[in-house]
């Protein structure tokens, strides 16, 4: 995970002054940095184990609240 770190955060499209606004719009996300997303996503999947609902948004939160309970639990 803390080998994508550095292209997430500083890909090639940066060099170009760009807002957030502009980097993060969907219709127009440099294509470096959506890889350097998607690629970290991954990572973060596997890190707890998610790789099977990589897609599935509600899932993911639904199995990140579960953690939250079992670590909260009195």
């Amino acid at each position: 995970m803390l080998k994508n770190f550095q292209f997430t955060f500083f890909p090639d499209s940066l060099s170009i002054v760009s807002t957030l606004a502009d980097l993060y719009d969907e219709l127009t996300m440099p294509a470096d940095l959506r890889a350097a997303h998607k690629k970290n996503d991954r990572a973060v999947a596997q890190a707890y184990g998610f790789e099977n609902i990589l897609d599935d948004e509600s899932a993911i939160v639904a199995s990140l609240f579960k953690m939250y309970e079992r670590l909260t639990k009195n």
